[in-house]
């Protein structure tokens, strides 16, 4: 497997792990599960990677860089 492919099925199944532990913990706090959203954080990868997440299912990104965003 390519190194891209790993690093897309990584982020594919952190995705999913996090996503369960937040639907956990809303059912838990007896909150709607759709109520809380993951948002990746983008800060220190490039381009490349942030698009491997977003086709992992990451669809929306924070970053606290301005001149990162460009």
């Amino acid at each position: 497997m390519s190194e891209q492919r790993e690093y897309a099925s990584f982020l594919a199944t952190r995705r999913a792990e996090i996503c369960e532990r937040i639907d956990a913990a809303a059912r838990r706090s007896g909150r709607d599960e759709g109520e809380v959203e993951a948002i990746a954080v983008s800060k220190t990868v490039g381009p490349d990677e942030v698009l491997l997440a977003r086709r992992a299912g990451w669809g929306r990104f924070g970053e606290n860089r301005p001149q990162e965003l460009g």
